[in-house]
């Protein structure tokens, strides 16, 4: 849908291994190849363990994907496809790598720079900041936050989501005409707070949106759990005669759908949980440990106090602690497990 081609400007803001930047290049090296050839993107090896043509695995597999790979030969000028690939990311570890990618795909000259492009101390020059793309591609971090005294004041939003923040970097930096295709979280697209509502109209008065791919949840694991969603769309100028659109993108000023409710009759026949008390719950394991806990103690306390011994044995006692008897093991009844009551005997 992009379709990058020489000439164009390709920015990444978050280019990590600097993998949509390598297969921007190599679409434009197929595009200016003699004979390009077809190769499923799954690599020449996968074909070769399999020990078939791209013929026969597609006879198995009829959608197999595929992509096109040439050496470019027909290219008039290699320093200028070097010069329009230009990346940013916040990691040097990452810029390391990314960097030694592209040496190792032929691409030596690309500008790539380490920066925080959502931040106000970016580390980006007057030139970056003022800087349009024709082409922007990119997977950004999200499910994150970022301090709001710390964002960059010429974004269009006000949220500290850095989905949203990245997006909005995206639709600054695009230069008029240009394409863009970014992968989101889905609730960047059916949020709703005032931040996704705002960046949403936004979104649909001035840009053109040519198509919204779901992918389904895990795709990105283990760097992201949730589902996410890939939408791609060219710029447009904000279109004079239009009438004004809602957060969802309709023209209406309400909706009309309605979830379905159940009925007074059904929730009336729906059984009622009986509520339990504590008493009534069945004792246990740990419970039980610290009763058998409890009554060795007592054993050893018996054992070493005469005194003791003598009054459960129902010799002399104390006037001040009449003789007890408490009934263990408890008993099991219809309700669960009864706990031990203990009894009180006058004295004779």
């Amino acid at each position: 849908m992009t379709d990058p081609d020489l000439g164009d400007t390709i920015y990444d803001p978050a280019s990590g291994t600097a993998g949509f930047l390598i297969d921007s290049v190599d679409h434009i090296l197929a595009r200016y190849s003699e004979k390009p050839i077809e190769v499923p993107i799954y690599g020449e090896d996968w074909l070769e363990k399999r020990g078939q043509t791209l013929e026969e695995a597609k006879k198995e597999i009829p959608n197999l994907q595929t992509y096109r790979k040439g050496a470019g030969e027909r290219l008039p000028d290699w320093g200028r496809l070097e010069a329009s690939i230009h990346g940013t990311d916040v990691s040097r570890q990452m810029m390391r790598i990314s960097m030694m990618n592209l040496v190792l795909h032929g691409i030596r000259g690309a500008r790539l720079k380490r920066a925080n492009v959502l931040s106000e101390m970016s580390g980006l020059t007057e030139d970056d900041l003022h800087r349009r793309y024709k082409v922007i591609l990119s997977n950004p971090p999200f499910a994150g936050q970022i301090p709001k005294e710390s964002v960059r004041a010429d974004l269009p939003t006000k949220s500290k989501k850095s989905e949203l923040l990245f997006l909005a970097l995206m639709m600054r930096s695009l230069a008029p005409g240009g394409r863009c295709a970014v992968v989101v979280p889905e609730g960047a697209l059916f949020g709703s707070t005032g931040a996704h509502k705002d960046l949403r109209e936004k979104l649909l008065r001035e840009f053109e949106i040519l198509a919204v791919v779901s992918l389904p949840a895990g795709v990105f694991k283990p760097w992201s759990r949730p589902r996410c969603s890939s939408s791609a769309g060219p710029r447009t100028r904000p279109r004079k005669a239009s009438r004004p659109r809602n957060a969802s993108g309709s023209t209406r000023s309400g909706t009309t759908a309605s979830t379905p409710t159940r009925s007074r009759a059904a929730a009336a026949r729906r059984p009622r949980r009986r509520a339990t008390s504590r008493r009534s719950w069945p004792r246990g394991p740990s419970t039980r440990a610290r009763a058998s806990r409890r009554r060795r103690a007592s054993r050893r306390a018996l054992c070493s106090n005469p005194g003791a011994r003598r009054r459960a044995a129902g010799g002399r006692r104390s006037r001040r602690s009449p003789r007890t008897t408490s009934t263990w093991p408890p008993r099991a009844t219809s309700r669960g497990w009864a706990r031990a009551r203990p009894t009180r005997t006058r004295r004779s």
